[in-house]
C-alpha cells in the first residue's frame, strides 16, 4: 500500500461497493423491532463521517477482510500475530474507569464486537478513527494523518517493552503518566460519584428513589427482573456486607444511546449499594448482547455458548482492571450483559481535543492502551506482533497512516451518499 503524504491531494475512496445498501440490510431487524430507534440511529449516524464510522463496524470488517481492497496485500496483515481483538477500536470506545483500589485509569469500555483475529484489525480501527475525528473537527487531514502515525509507533515502542520483560498490568494509563485532552478526561472522572449520577436520573419521592422519566428513559414494571438481578449477584465474590445489596428497586428501559448498539435492548435497574443509604445505590446497565461484527471474517465465535459470555471473555482477557459488578443476566430467553453504570466512565470525545499536539498526546495514550491490551489478551501475542514489526517501524508506521488516510476517505464519500439516501427516503425503505 503506497505511503500517504499530509501535503498531497487527498487521496479518492478505493471502493465503490453500496454502503447505504450495507447499512440497511445490517439494520433491517432494528427497523423491524422498533422503527422509531431505526430512524434515531440513522439520523445519529448522519451527523458527521465520524459518527457514520461508528454505526458501521460491520461495513468496516467487510471492507479489512476485501482481499481486492488496496490494503488486502499489508505485509503487517499477518495471519499468525493473533490477539483477543477488541473488534470496535475507534475512539469513543476508550474512556475512563476505576481500578479495584480506586484509581481512574483510561481503558477500552466497550467490547460488543471482541473475538479473536488478526492484531492489525483493531490498529487500523483506531488509526481510521483518529483520521476521522481530526478531519471532522476542522483539525485537518494533516493532525489526523500525523495521529494515526503515532499511535503506530507507540503501539510498536510499548509492545517492545513488553517483550523486553515490562509486565503489561504495569502499563497505567494515569493523571501521572499522560498530559493533555486524557488527564482532563481523568480529573474529571475522579470527581465523580455514584450521588452525582442518581440526583441526575432518579428522583427522591420515596426513601430510595425511583428513575425520572424522560423520552430515552421509560419506566417498567420490576417483578421480572428481581429474581434474574439475585442470581446475578450470587455469581459476584465476595457476599456483599449489607444483606439487601442488589435489592430491586427500579427498573427503565434506556433508548437513544450510543450509534452502533442503538436497537439492542438495554435496561437500567436501580438497586440498593453495597451500604444502605440514597447516595450508595447502584445502577446497573443490561444490555441485549448480539454476534459480534467480526464473526463471518474471523473463527472462534462458535466456541461461545452465547454473546454474552463471549463479550466476558474479552473483557476478562483485555481489562487489567475490569469493573467490580459485571456478568450475565439470563431473562426471558435472553442474555443480557449487566455492568454497573458507573458515574466515573467518561468517553473520550472528539470536542475534548484542541489542536495538533492533543491529537499527538492522545495517540499516545491510545496507543499503550491498545498494546499493553493485546499483549496481555494471549500468551505469546506481543512477541509475535514485535517480530513481525521490529525493524520495520518507519514501514510499518508508513502503512497504518497510509490506511487510515485511505479510509478516512472512504468513510467520508460513504457517509455523503448515506446522507443524500436519508434525505430522499428517512427509513432507507424500511419504513413500508
Amino acid at each position: 500500500m503506497p505511503k500517504q503524504s499530509a501535503g498531497a491531494p487527498d487521496v479518492v475512496a478505493p471502493l465503490t461497493r453500496d454502503a447505504v445498501a450495507a447499512v440497511r440490510e445490517f439494520n433491517r431487524p432494528v427497523a423491524k423491532a422498533d422503527p422509531s430507534e431505526f430512524c434515531r440511529k440513522m439520523a445519529k449516524m448522519a451527523a458527521d463521517a465520524h459518527a457514520f464510522y461508528r454505526g458501521s463496524v460491520h461495513l468496516f470488517c467487510r471492507d479489512v477482510a476485501d482481499l481486492q481492497a488496496p490494503w488486502a496485500h499489508d505485509p503487517f496483515h499477518d495471519a499468525s500475530a493473533h490477539v483477543f481483538l477488541d473488534g470496535d477500536t475507534h475512539m469513543f470506545n476508550f474512556g475512563t474507569c476505576r481500578t479495584h483500589a480506586g484509581d481512574v485509569i483510561l481503558d477500552i469500555n466497550d467490547f460488543d464486537e471482541v473475538l479473536p483475529g488478526p492484531f492489525l484489525w483493531d490498529v487500523r480501527r483506531l488509526a481510521a478513527s483518529l483520521a476521522l475525528a481530526a478531519k471532522v473537527s476542522k483539525q485537518g487531514r494533516k493532525a489526523g494523518l500525523e495521529a494515526a502515525g503515532a499511535l503506530a509507533v507507540t503501539y510498536a515502542k510499548t509492545l517492545e517493552k513488553i517483550v523486553a520483560g515490562t509486565e503489561p498490568d504495569s502499563i497505567r494509563i494515569d493523571t501521572s503518566t499522560t498530559k493533555g485532552p486524557v488527564a482532563a478526561l481523568l480529573r474529571e472522572a475522579s470527581r465523580s460519584d455514584r450521588a452525582g449520577l442518581l440526583t441526575k436520573l432518579t428522583d427522591r419521592g420515596n426513601a430510595w428513589g425511583r428513575f425520572l422519566e424522560s423520552e430515552d428513559l421509560r419506566r417498567v414494571a420490576t417483578a421480572a427482573f428481581v429474581e434474574p438481578i439475585a442470581r446475578f449477584s450470587e455469581s459476584l465474590a465476595p457476599a456483599p456486607a449489607n444483606p439487601d445489596f442488589f435489592r430491586v428497586l427500579d427498573v427503565a428501559r434506556k433508548l437513544g444511546k450510543g450509534i452502533g448498539s442503538m436497537g439492542r435492548e438495554r435496561f437500567y435497574v436501580l438497586i440498593e449499594g453495597p451500604r444502605p443509604g440514597w447516595s450508595d445505590n447502584v445502577i446497573l446497565e443490561l444490555k441485549n448482547s448480539a454476534p459480534s461484527a467480526l464473526a463471518p471474517y474471523v473463527d472462534g465465535a462458535s466456541s461461545f455458548p452465547n454473546p454474552v459470555a463471549r463479550v466476558l471473555e474479552g473483557i476478562r482477557r483485555l481489562q487489567p482492571a475490569p469493573p467490580p459488578f459485571v456478568g450475565e443476566v439470563a431473562m426471558k430467553g435472553k442474555h443480557y450483559l449487566a455492568r454497573e453504570l458507573a458515574p466515573w466512565a467518561l468517553k473520550m470525545e472528539i470536542e475534548r481535543v484542541q489542536g495538533d499536539h492533543d491529537w499527538k498526546e492522545l495517540a499516545d495514550a491510545l496507543g499503550r492502551v491498545l498494546a499493553r491490551d493485546h499483549a496481555r489478551s494471549q500468551v505469546g501475542a506481543a512477541g509475535r506482533i514485535h517480530r513481525l514489526v521490529h525493524g520495520h517501524l518507519k514501514e510499518f508506521r508508513a502503512a497504518v497512516s497510509g490506511f487510515a488516510d485511505l479510509y478516512r476517505a472512504q468513510t467520508q464519500a460513504d457517509h455523503k451518499a448515506f446522507v443524500k439516501a436519508l434525505e430522499k427516503d428517512p427509513s432507507l425503505g424500511l419504513g413500508r
